[in-house]
């Protein structure tokens, strides 16, 4: 990512974004660190994914949106997250309310800050075209646009490059 690949009047990815940009996570935290207030909002994503972990639950990989990719330093950006996980990996009706859900304790932890949003599993987390579904597409929907229906790219992480094993 950089800087002339966002849209100059809403601070987004340029029109028509993408669905996804995926990218890694160390060009991620790179070129957000440069906002001076998105480092929190970076400090406790990592902290949810290691919680995540902790509880042995390892998503294949993260799809982020929310006002936190937009080109410009607030205080007031948020993450949202939708997990995503290959059909082997079982979550369970708890976990799935704890960490996954606008109800559940993780928001509540980072409120403000981090939205856990839900979770999907699909078959191929690493086909880009298979991750469709009502959770994506509100996503895409930046509804403090003046259209409400305007689409705005969304950035997939993988998990494993957020928080790697010798951590």
């Amino acid at each position: 990512m950089r800087s002339d690949s966002f849209d100059i009047n809403t601070r987004y990815l340029k029109e028509p974004p993408p669905p996804f940009i995926e990218t890694g996570y160390t060009d991620f935290k790179k070129f957000y660190e440069t906002f001076a207030k998105k480092k929190i909002q970076l400090s406790l994503l990592i902290d949810y994914c290691k919680n995540l972990k902790k509880n042995k639950i390892t998503p294949e990989c993260l799809i982020i949106g929310g006002s936190f990719l937009r080109n410009e330093d607030s205080k007031d950006a948020i993450i949202k997250i939708i997990a995503v996980f290959k059909p082997k990996m079982k979550v369970d009706h708890k976990s799935n309310s704890k960490y996954f859900s606008r109800n559940g304790e993780a928001f509540q932890k980072y409120k403000g800050k981090i939205e856990p949003i839900g979770r999907m599993t699909i078959a191929d987390p690493m086909d880009v075209n298979s991750l469709q579904g009502s959770l994506i597409d509100d996503l895409h929907k930046d509804h403090s646009l003046d259209n409400s229906f305007a689409k705005v790219g969304l950035v997939k992480l993988s998990f494993d490059e957020v928080v790697p094993n010798e951590e």
